[in-house]
């Protein structure tokens, strides 16, 4: 079975990521995604990036956490980033 990650809503550090669960605001951090690679146990992973950017540190820990994986990322997409994240995003998925 596929497994997903959707980096969707603003990218924030992972400590305080528990702000926007308690207001159920969509937001994204580097322990979401480390978790669904931990368990993905090297299973191919459908990528989703829906977000307007947000914490340069928090991003490049997500983009480290993608290279490092041993898995394929299958059926990328990518629909919102700021200017500050397109290097890392966009350069990645051009990797994969």
């Amino acid at each position: 079975r596929l497994k997903n990650i959707n980096i969707k809503g603003p990218i924030v550090p992972s400590d305080e990521k528990w702000i926007y669960d308690i207001f159920d605001i969509e937001a994204t951090c580097a322990k979401d995604v480390t978790d669904v690679l931990k368990n993905a146990n090297g299973e191919d992973i459908q990528l989703t990036i829906n977000s307007p950017g947000g914490d340069v540190f928090s991003a490049s820990e997500i983009y480290t956490e993608l290279m490092d994986y041993g898995g394929e990322f299958v059926g990328e997409e990518v629909f919102n980033l700021t200017r500050g994240d397109v290097p890392y995003f966009v350069g990645y998925v051009g990797q994969h």
